[in-house]
């Protein structure tokens, strides 16, 4: 009984550096900012000159960065630089010249482990469609 006894204090004393390792993470760095794809409704093609405003979360209003990507053929939208990254549920606005504005609900999910993280938006494409 003692040797299991000594066993298990040894054991516990080997896993609680390990422990202690994860509460001296440092704060998350979320490398890529989150990102969606605005497509024509008719033909998925790129929106040209989007706007899009995030409201709600956390009560601030957000202007997203959008640019077209000739890589992919696709206008992109992403968290603006710099600001940081807050998860929720979202109010999205947006707008083009030729296209109906629109508002839906968008997500922002983060995860992260030990100062690693990740972020996305829910859905990752908005389809608008054209006047």
């Amino acid at each position: 009984m003692r040797r299991a006894s000594a066993m298990f204090i040894v054991l516990v004393l080997s896993v609680l550096p390990a422990l202690n390792a994860c509460q001296q993470c440092p704060p998350t760095i979320f490398r890529d900012p989150p990102a969606f794809a605005v497509i024509d409704g008719y033909d998925g093609a790129a929106v040209p000159e989007v706007e899009a405003t995030l409201t709600g979360a956390d009560s601030n209003v957000r202007i997203l960065d959008c640019e077209y990507v000739p890589s992919s053929g696709t206008t992109e939208c992403g968290w603006p630089k710099g600001a940081p990254i807050v998860a929720g549920t979202y109010s999205l606005q947006i707008t083009a010249p030729y296209f109906r504005s629109a508002t839906v609900e968008e997500k922002v999910i983060t995860s992260s482990y030990c100062g690693e993280g990740i972020s996305l938006f829910q859905p990752e494409k908005v389809a608008l469609q054209r006047l």
